[in-house]
């Protein structure tokens, strides 16, 4: 359910590499066991039907968060531009009922997926390595251009693919969604918007596209005008 609300991809291939991650983290470890993302049940008699929906409960969280993780990863990796919360809130908790119902909303956290990353991190380390070098971060220790240019590109395919995912959601033109994109790549390639952080490229499209729209709302209000104007001047 999660990879189809997410929608990674038509032809399945990054869907297989989700699964794939997940496969082989299980086979290694012998389980979906994820450390630091169960709860307990707060209260003092606990009866037979709590604690197996606890369990429930607890399983369902800890695979979710492994799944999220090996979402975020396969993302980075394929440069599909993807944000942690949307990633996160593909994941529910269906409860019949119990004290977990109310926090359905928040089943998945990013301090969950963060839990998760790091024992893939553990267990996978090759995994975690062979994303590094697909994201092609320059190093510390290398001042090389052919590094910085690759991240560069890396991040540029990435935020042009976030975008073109959120555009789908909206009813936009397909010109105004070529200016949106042009002025978010202008914004991130001179850093512009620094204080919205470089994990929030989905909160700078919305204020971009927020601005695009209202500015096209705007020549378009000022053009009716005119051609009233024009029209009124004429019958005169």
């Amino acid at each position: 359910k999660a990879l189809i609300k997410i929608n990674l991809g038509e032809n399945g291939e990054v869907n297989d590499q989700v699964m794939k991650v997940i496969s082989q983290f299980a086979n290694r470890k012998g389980g979906f066991n994820v450390k630091g993302v169960s709860s307990r049940i707060t209260t003092n008699k606990v009866d037979q039907s709590l604690q197996k929906q606890q369990r429930m409960y607890n399983k369902q969280r800890q695979m979710s968060a492994l799944g999220a993780a090996a979402i975020f990863l396969v993302c980075k990796k394929n440069a599909i531009g993807r944000a942690l919360a949307e990633i996160c809130s593909c994941f529910q908790f269906e409860a019949e009922s119990g004290i977990h119902k109310s926090k359905q909303e928040v089943f998945i956290k990013p301090k969950h997926l963060s839990k998760a990353m790091n024992e893939l991190k553990f267990i996978l380390p090759e995994y975690i390595e062979s994303v590094t070098k697909a994201v092609g971060p320059p190093s510390s220790l290398s001042t090389s251009m052919d590094n910085k240019s690759l991240s560069s590109k890396v991040d540029e395919s990435s935020t042009i693919n976030l975008i073109q995912h959120i555009m789908a959601k909206l009813d936009i033109s397909p010109t105004t969604v070529v200016a949106i994109t042009k002025l978010v790549l202008h914004c991130k390639e001179n850093n512009l918007f620094d204080d919205i952080g470089s994990a929030k490229t989905s909160t700078l499209v919305a204020c971009v596209t927020y601005l695009v729209c209202d500015a096209g709302t705007t020549m378009q209000r000022l053009a009716t005008s005119a051609l009233e104007k024009k029209k009124c001047e004429e019958s005169i």
